[in-house]
């Protein structure tokens, strides 16, 4: 997965981010262009390989889930590729309305998280290991992907165990930062203030619940054992495991250790 070029990503400008797949790599470089290499689902990425999005601004951000990636341009659009069996590309096939496409060799366009949808710029993007996270510039997250743990932040119900399309999560205050792991959510509020939903199995929703492994997890839930007089400025998820930043520079974790 380290890949090898003439043309290795840094070449062409130099890599300011990155984000991994369980077997592949993908660079973002200064001058907005994506790179990856390794493996995704079976395509193989020999070497360093320009991933070509057919968009006319730069990328800004990328994320990676288990077997498929998302891309942040900088007009606010996202796109997705690699696998999508459980609706984590955003996109549904072509003439269905909720049959989800399962696999893209090239970069998607979700329509649903266009400015006409969202009423807001996305800003942000995370992926978990089978969903996706899209962030908007009035602090509204839209969740997509498998549900089957709650990660999406929607009921379980027979409709709802995977989102084919984008979705507004509800019952969230304004939030200025997201975060996916394995199968579970976080959000970071406006106020400082820690949100998280999905599997709690091993308590990495931080709630004082866990959840047994295989069943549903948890709706959207402040982190309440967090200090009240201290304000949380970064969120970050890990497989089973959250953690988080204060404004005081002092450093939370909970879940599995």
């Amino acid at each position: 997965n380290v890949g090898s070029s003439e043309a290795p990503p840094w070449k062409d400008g130099v890599p300011i981010s990155a984000a991994c797949t369980s077997q592949a790599t993908v660079v973002l470089n200064e001058k907005g262009k994506v790179f990856m290499t390794g493996t995704l689902h079976g395509r193989v990425f020999q070497t360093w390989t320009r991933i070509e999005i057919p968009l006319p601004r730069n990328c800004i951000q990328v994320a990676a889930g288990r077997h498929f990636c998302i891309a942040l341009m900088a007009s606010g659009a996202v796109v997705t590729w690699g696998a999508g069996h459980f609706g984590q590309l955003g996109v549904v096939r072509s003439g269905s309305e909720s049959s989800a496409l399962t696999f893209a060799a090239q970069p998607v366009l979700i329509e649903r998280l266009l400015h006409g949808y969202t009423r807001s710029p996305i800003v942000q993007v995370a992926a978990g290991s089978w969903h996706g996270l899209a962030l908007t510039e009035s602090g509204q997250i839209w969740a997509w992907g498998s549900n089957r743990s709650l990660q999406c932040g929607f009921p379980q119900t027979k409709t709802h165990q995977s989102i084919t399309l984008p979705l507004p999560i509800a019952n969230l205050p304004v939030v200025k930062q997201i975060a996916a792991g394995r199968s579970h959510s976080c959000a970071l509020s406006d106020t400082g203030r820690v949100y998280c939903w999905g599997s709690s199995h091993f308590g990495q929703c931080g709630t004082g619940v866990m959840t047994r492994r295989g069943t549903a997890g948890l709706m959207p839930t402040q982190v309440e054992g967090l200090p009240t007089s201290l304000e949380m400025v970064q969120v970050s998820a890990g497989g089973n495991h959250t953690i988080c930043l204060s404004k005081a520079g002092r450093v939370f974790t909970w879940g599995d250790g």
